[in-house]
């Protein structure tokens, strides 16, 4: 395929619309990237973004550091895990970092790779996530940006179950927490 066989539909600066043509016709996708670093263009490219679960080890117990974060397009606040864009120039480990230290105001004790690329929603964007776990501790302090809107809190893993039971989480960071609840049982 070649970039003249995409048609950018909007220009916007954090997400676009691009219609291609296939053999069964017209295909819309949006995407977050330049329509030359498209993944249908560029099927090694680096990931787009990072996903972390951090958490922290006090008094022989777990405990994961959750987010409580507004979203715009559903007017309301969801729970999540730290997550962001990859920076260019920056290492998925790097920029899982600078997202902990940012939105958590966490220092990294330790950080797990535990993907390559993951798609979000294949069938709608390119974007693709790496997803870490990673022990923190945490400093207080959050380095947030103007848009955002984040608040932490500590749930301990023995109580997790309950915690997500009725409250609106991001899809990704829901099973990452389920993943980790999981394979922390499955250690005892």
């Amino acid at each position: 395929m070649k970039s003249n066989d995409i048609e950018q539909l909007t220009n916007c600066k954090w997400v676009n619309l691009y219609k291609v043509e296939k053999e069964f016709g017209s295909y819309y996708f949006c995407s977050r990237n330049t329509k030359d670093n498209l993944e249908i263009l560029n099927k090694n490219k680096q990931a787009d973004a990072v996903r972390i679960l951090p958490y922290v080890k006090k008094d022989n117990k777990i405990y994961l550091v959750l987010e409580k974060e507004y979203r715009t397009p559903l007017d309301k606040y969801i729970y999540g895990t730290p997550a962001g864009l990859i920076d260019k120039g920056e290492t998925p480990i790097e920029s899982a970092k600078r997202e902990l230290y940012e939105e958590i105001g966490a220092n990294v004790v330790s950080i797990e790779q535990l993907s390559n690329k993951l798609y979000s929603s294949a069938g709608l964007t390119d974007e693709s996530v790496i997803v870490f776990f990673a022990q923190v501790e945490l400093t207080g302090t959050q380095h947030l940006e103007k848009s955002e809107d984040i608040k932490y809190e500590l749930v301990d893993l023995d109580k997790v179950q309950e915690f997500i039971k009725d409250k609106d989480f991001c899809a990704g960071s829901f099973l990452l927490i389920q993943y980790f609840y999981y394979k922390q049982k499955m250690i005892k």
